[in-house]
C-alpha cells in the first residue's frame, strides 16, 4: 500500500510512489500481442523495432530524417532535471526502473506510449543519461566506424571536423552526433555544480561512439588529449616490444582521439556545428527508408481495408494497440513524446554542416 510522507516532500514522493508502480505494472504487458494482428508474420512485415541495438540510418528514415523522439525527450530532460546532478553521465543510476524501461524502449516506436522522462529523473536524474548512452553504445553500427581512426588522428582544430570528418559520415549520423553534442555543451555551463567539463563528459560518453575489431585501437581512441597508452596494455597485446619501450609508458599522443574530438566538438559546438536548433535538426531520407516507408504504408493500407471489411465496427479500435493506449494514458503528461505537426521549418543538417551554412536558434534549450 502506498503511503503519504509527511515530509514537505510528500507531493513529489506520492507522485513518484504511484509512477513506480505504473512502470512495474506497464513492465509485465510486454509480451502482450497486438490485437489488430491475427498472424504475427504481418506484424513484422511492417511494423518498426524499438530503439535497441539499431541501424542508426533506418531509425532517422522512421523518424522522418528526424532525432528519434526518445533522444529528444532525454537531452530535454538532462538538461532540466539534471543540471545540479554531480557526476551526471559519469556516475551509475539506482533506479529499480532501469531494466523495466529498458524492456519497454524495446517495443515498436508506435506501441511506446509517452513516458514520463521528468517525474522518473526527478526520482534518479542519472537514469536518462544512463538511457542515451546505452542507446549509443548499442547501435548496430558505431556513430564513428574504425575505418575513420586514421581522419580523427589527423584532426586539430575545429575546422577539421566538418572539414575532414562529417564528409566521410552518413547524414545519420551526423544528426545524432550533432544532437549528443548539442546537449553536452549546454550541459557545461553547470559545471560548477555537475563538476563535468567538457573534457569529463568527453571521456565519458567517447566509448559509446566507437566499437572497432581492435580493443586497443579503441582503447587509445578513448585517451584524453596529451595521454598515454600503459606500457603494460602494449606489451600483453604484442604492440610493442619492451626493450623498445622506456619508462610506463609509450610514445604514444593521445591527439587526434575520439575524445579529443569529442571535446572540441563539446566546447566549440557552434564553430563546428553553426547555430543549429535541435528541435528543427533534419537529414535526407535514404532511399532505401523511402522504399520501406512506402512498402509499409501499402501494406497498412491493404490491412485497414482488409479489417473494416472483416470488421466494420471495430475500425477506431484497430488503429492503435493496447500497449499504447494502455502506456499513453499511464505515462502522458510532462517529458513525454509529442508528435510534430511536421509543418514546422526544418534544417538540412548535412547541407548546413558540411558546407558551413547556419541558422538562428529560438531552441526551448535557450
Amino acid at each position: 500500500m502506498l503511503k503519504r510522507s509527511s515530509s514537505a516532500q510528500s507531493s513529489s514522493l506520492w507522485g513518484f510512489q504511484a509512477l513506480s508502480s505504473v512502470v512495474d505494472t506497464a513492465a509485465s504487458y510486454v509480451g502482450l500481442s497486438r490485437s489488430s494482428f491475427s498472424d504475427p508474420a504481418e506484424r513484422r512485415a511492417f511494423a518498426s523495432e524499438g530503439y535497441w541495438k539499431r541501424d542508426l540510418t533506418a531509425l532517422v528514415d522512421e523518424c522522418g530524417g528526424k532525432v528519434p523522439p526518445l533522444l529528444l525527450s532525454l537531452g530535454r530532460v538532462i538538461l532540466s532535471a539534471g543540471i545540479h546532478t554531480e557526476g551526471i553521465f559519469r556516475k551509475a543510476p539506482k533506479s529499480r526502473h532501469l531494466e523495466p524501461l529498458i524492456a519497454l524502449l524495446s517495443l515498436p516506436l508506435e506501441d511506446q506510449g509517452n513516458l514520463s522522462w521528468l517525474q522518473l529523473a526527478h526520482a534518479d536524474p542519472l537514469l536518462p543519461p544512463k538511457i542515451l548512452c546505452k542507446f549509443l553504445s548499442e547501435l548496430s553500427s558505431p556513430i564513428l566506424p574504425s575505418e575513420l581512426y586514421d581522419v580523427i588522428r589527423s584532426i586539430v582544430k575545429p575546422s577539421d571536423i566538418k572539414e575532414r570528418l562529417f564528409p566521410h559520415l552518413p547524414p545519420s549520423h551526423i544528426l545524432i552526433l550533432q544532437y549528443v553534442t548539442y546537449v553536452l555543451h549546454r550541459l557545461t555551463a553547470f559545471e560548477d555544480s555537475t563538476k563535468m567539463n567538457a573534457l569529463n563528459l568527453a571521456i565519458v560518453v567517447a566509448p559509446t561512439l566507437i566499437s572497432g575489431p581492435d580493443p586497443l585501437d579503441d582503447a587509445s581512441m578513448c585517451l584524453a588529449p596529451g595521454k598515454k597508452l600503459p606500457l603494460a596494455m602494449l606489451v600483453a597485446a604484442g604492440k610493442a616490444a619492451e626493450e623498445r619501450v622506456k619508462g610506463t609508458a609509450v610514445e604514444t599522443s593521445g591527439q587526434g582521439t575520439v575524445v579529443g574530438v569529442l571535446e572540441m566538438c563539446i566546447r566549440e559546438y557552434h564553430c563546428v556545428s553553426g547555430d543549429l536548433d535541435p528541435e528543427r535538426m533534419v537529414c535526407p531520407v535514404s532511399p532505401a527508408g523511402v522504399a520501406t516507408a512506402a512498402n509499409r504504408a501499402e501494406a497498412e493500407e491493404d490491412r485497414t481495408v482488409g479489417d473494416k471489411e472483416s470488421y466494420p465496427k471495430a475500425g477506431k479500435r484497430r488503429s492503435g494497440s493496447i500497449r499504447t493506449s494502455f502506456l499513453g494514458a499511464l505515462f502522458s503528461g510532462s517529458g513525454g513524446n509529442k508528435e510534430s505537426s511536421g509543418k514546422e521549418e526544418v534544417v538540412d543538417v548535412r547541407k548546413s554542416v558540411v558546407a558551413g551554412l547556419s541558422v538562428g536558434s529560438n531552441s526551448p534549450y535557450s
